[in-house]
C-alpha cells in the first residue's frame, strides 16, 4: 500500500513536470494563457494510466491516439515522436496537435507520453481553427493521421517544413509552440527512465497493473452504490448554418448497479 501511493504521486509529478515544460516555453496565448492543453501517460498498449489537471474532452479518449499509432506502425523505436490531429485517427479536434513518444527501459516499449495542445493556427483558408460552415475536411486545414516526426530524437525535417510553410506564423509561432510540445514529452520520457532506474523495470510494470485494478474497483464499488436509471440528456452545439438554434446532442446513460457497468449512449 505504500508503494501504491508512493509511486502513483510520483507518476503524477511526471504529468505535471510536462505540463510545466510547455506551460512555460509555449509561443501562443491560446497555450500559455488560456492553457487549452492537457499531459497524459498511457501504457504502450495505449491503456490510460496518469492524467495531468487538463481538459476532459482532451483526455476522456486520449488512448486512441497511441492505439492507432501502434496499429500502424511496426518499427517504434526509441527517439520517435509522433504528431496526430486528426479526429479520425484517435485524436479530438484537427486543432489539437498530439504529440507522443514511446518510453522504451531496456530495449522494452513501456509507455507514450502524450501532450495535447490547441494550436493557435492550423492553416484553414480562414485564420481560425474552427470554421462551423465547414463542408469536408478539405477545408479544415491539414489533417496528419499519425506521422513520426521526429526520428532517433532529431526532426523529420519534411513534415517541420510542411507545417511552416502551410501554416500561419509558422516560423515565428507555430514552430515554437511546437518545440514547447517535443519538451514536455522528453521532460516525461527522460523522468519515466529516473523512475524505472530507481525503482526496477519489473517493480514499476507491477504497480501500473495494480494502479489500473485499484481504479476499477473503486469505479465498480461507486457504481454499485447508484440507483439503477436511465438518464437522456439534450444539449445543443453552438448555432450554424442550418441550425440557428444549435445542433442538438443527445446523450443517455444507462445506470445498472448491479452488473456494476455504466452505459454511455452518444449514437444520436
Amino acid at each position: 500500500p505504500d508503494e501504491l501511493s508512493i509511486l502513483s504521486k510520483k507518476f503524477d509529478a511526471v504529468t505535471r513536470d510536462m505540463t510545466q515544460s510547455l506551460l512555460r516555453s509555449a509561443r501562443a496565448g491560446i497555450i500559455n494563457v488560456v492553457r487549452d492543453f492537457s499531459s497524459s501517460i498511457t501504457l504502450f498498449d495505449g491503456r490510460q494510466f496518469m492524467i495531468d489537471e487538463g481538459i476532459p474532452t482532451h483526455l476522456m479518449n486520449i488512448q486512441y491516439v497511441p492505439e492507432y499509432t501502434v496499429k500502424h506502425f511496426d518499427d517504434i523505436s526509441p527517439g520517435d515522436c509522433f504528431l496526430t490531429n486528426s479526429p479520425y485517427a484517435g485524436n479530438s479536434h484537427h486543432a489539437d496537435y498530439t504529440l507522443h513518444a514511446p518510453v522504451f527501459y531496456d530495449g522494452e516499449p513501456l509507455f507514450w507520453v502524450i501532450n495535447k495542445a490547441h494550436q493557435a493556427d492550423v492553416g484553414a483558408p480562414e485564420p481560425t481553427t474552427y470554421l462551423a460552415d465547414a463542408e469536408s475536411i478539405y477545408e479544415e486545414g491539414t489533417h496528419f493521421p499519425s506521422v513520426r516526426i521526429q526520428e532517433a530524437y532529431d526532426d523529420k525535417e519534411d513534415i517541420v517544413r510542411m507545417c511552416k510553410t502551410n501554416i500561419r506564423l509558422g516560423e515565428e509561432q507555430w514552430y515554437g509552440d511546437y518545440r514547447a510540445q517535443i519538451s514536455a514529452v522528453r521532460t516525461g520520457e527522460e523522468e519515466l527512465r529516473e523512475l524505472c532506474d530507481e525503482y526496477g523495470v519489473s517493480k514499476i510494470q507491477q504497480f501500473c497493473e495494480e494502479w489500473l485494478a485499484y481504479g476499477e474497483r473503486m469505479m465498480r464499488k461507486e457504481i454499485a452504490d447508484l440507483p439503477a436509471e436511465t438518464v437522456s440528456y439534450t444539449a445543443h452545439h453552438d448555432p450554424i448554418q442550418g441550425a440557428p438554434d444549435g445542433v442538438p446532442v443527445n446523450v443517455t446513460v444507462l445506470v445498472e448497479p448491479d452488473e456494476e457497468r455504466l452505459t454511455v449512449d452518444v449514437t444520436d
